[in-house]
């Protein structure tokens, strides 16, 4: 048998989604955060996340407009939210609030992976300073 050798370029899915988060081609939806514009894609969202599945099918008004207004969640945690959905990856976490906010939002839109990923993150930095803030967060999520 002739062993003829193939070079198999690298994964770059996530990299490509990303891209359409980032420049919003072909997006057919906008979040409003603050004054802030985020363009995003309806089957991406609703196929990533219960939440935004029901929100887009089971005649809310959101199904309907192009335009929604995001009010219970910050900028940082929300770009860190749409960043996970398009790329099943969670980086750059800052600091423990940081991770908690996300593990919040996690928690609320269904995304249980990355709401893992927030626990490991904060297992990693618990100390007695934290600890019954993270074991109170714990409980409640």
């Amino acid at each position: 048998m002739l062993y003829i050798g193939v070079q198999v370029p690298q994964a770059n899915l996530h990299r490509d989604m990303l891209s359409m988060l980032e420049t919003g081609e072909f997006s057919d939806v906008t979040f409003i955060i603050n004054e802030t514009r985020i363009k995003g894609h309806r089957c991406i969202l609703a196929s990533r996340s219960s939440f935004f599945k029901n929100m887009f099918t089971v005649g809310m008004r959101e199904s309907e407009e192009s335009i929604i207004s995001v009010q219970d969640i910050n900028l940082p945690t929300f770009m860190k939210l749409l960043e996970f959905i398009y790329s099943d990856q969670l980086n750059d976490l800052e600091s423990a609030e940081q991770a908690i906010d996300v593990l919040v939002a996690a928690n609320k839109y269904g995304l249980d992976r990355l709401k893992r990923l927030c626990e490991k993150f904060l297992v990693q930095l618990i100390d007695l300073e934290n600890v019954v803030e993270l074991l109170y967060l714990s409980d409640m999520h």
